[in-house]
């Protein structure tokens, strides 16, 4: 009759061992990979980081006694997230993109409800999203929430389930956000789609845009001639670059407008004459050889998401100081319109150019 209860006996001490921390000095949370994946997703996260300052406890709870005694993890955080949110993803590979977390902080803190006798916590979880970038990583968004609970002293396990809940809900909140903005939000943008077009509004008494049509005339030179200067005329001609981007199915349509100009009341002649004109009607081509350069080159280049205005803003500076230093060129070469077999040689290379025959004007700029 005594083998029975012995038996039974030491049953109950197994069970009972469950119900409390292995280790009676610390409590060990587990997060383990799920078994099946219920997201649909083109991401996946690449690296988890964990900035927090302590990274071995997250707190205290109360156990027997009312002590208290740390919480931790059965391993190193960033790990175990990376794996636990993974194990839910099921990822479209062809189409998916790289995303970081920064583990900004995980905190519980308990108190004792002595009207309840209930132990109530809070636990604290904030996360940083990233996505993968080609030099620095691209900040998506952060969840920042807390939790309550209520449990008994002896239902540790509560804290278990309430930390696995959390961290699910933060992967359900990101998983929503990417999914909202997928489409508009241009950090996610998969590829850019640059339309690069020459503008040509209507000319104005202030400003006169370049039309190969239209020719300039003496009475587009409104400025008073200046007394001191040794010229007989002065041209003030330059271009500009408006943007303006979109997103269109998760594509940045980047769409560019060049306008070739002068300006009427900052250029003057003192003795207008057809040779003059001519001088300074290649002053202005110049500037249209500049802008088609700039278009031919626009064209070519090829973007990424995330340095592509930066590279539009390199090729436009280059032409602007492409574009000075042709006009120097010109001036220089030809003394101002006073040297005529220098001017004839000029006037063959700008109308080469603006035919898209740019070798000669190329020689004259690696000088």
């Amino acid at each position: 009759m005594n083998l029975p209860i012995r038996f039974f006996f030491s049953l109950l001490l197994v069970f009972s061992c469950f119900l409390y921390p292995v280790n009676a000095q610390e409590l060990e949370l587990k997060i383990r990979p799920k078994l099946e994946s219920s997201l649909k997703t083109d991401y996946y996260f690449s690296k988890v980081s964990d900035l927090r300052k302590n990274q071995e406890e997250i707190g205290e709870v109360f156990y027997l006694n009312n002590s208290k005694i740390p919480v931790s993890f059965n391993g190193e955080l960033k790990v175990l997230l990376k794996d636990y949110f993974n194990s839910q993803l099921e990822v479209n590979r062809s189409e998916s993109r790289e995303v970081k977390i920064r583990i900004l902080n995980v905190a519980i803190q308990e108190s004792l409800n002595h009207a309840t006798k209930l132990y109530e916590g809070i636990l604290n979880l904030k996360l940083g999203f990233y996505l993968e970038g080609n030099i620095n990583p691209i900040h998506l968004v952060d969840y920042s929430n807390q939790v309550k609970y209520q449990r008994s002293l002896n239902s540790l396990a509560k804290l278990q389930e309430t930390t696995l809940d959390f961290l699910d809900e933060s992967l359900r909140y990101f998983d929503s956000w990417m999914k909202s903005q997928t489409g508009t939000n241009r950090n996610l943008a998969q590829s850019v789609l640059l339309n690069v077009i020459y503008h040509l509004p209507e000319s104005t008494e202030d400003t006169v845009y370049y039309d190969i049509n239209q020719p300039l005339k003496w009475e587009y030179f409104k400025d008073r001639p200046s007394v001191g200067s040794k010229y007989n005329a002065t041209i003030t001609c330059s271009f500009s670059v408006e943007g303006s981007a979109q997103m269109v199915d998760g594509i940045i349509q980047q769409n560019i407008l060049i306008q070739a100009y002068m300006l009427p009341n900052q250029s003057w002649v003192k003795n207008p004459d057809d040779y003059g004109i001519n001088h300074e009607q290649k002053h202005f081509d110049v500037v249209k050889i500049v802008v088609d350069r700039l278009i031919h080159r626009l064209k070519k280049l090829d973007l990424d998401t995330d340095f592509y205005e930066a590279k539009i803003n390199t090729l436009y500076f280059d032409a602007y100081r492409e574009m000075n230093r042709l006009q120097e060129l010109y001036d220089s070469q030809t003394q101002n319109g006073l040297d005529k077999d220098a001017q004839e040689r000029w006037n063959i290379w700008i109308v080469k150019g603006l035919k898209g025959d740019w070798e000669e004007l190329d020689r004259q700029l690696a000088k």
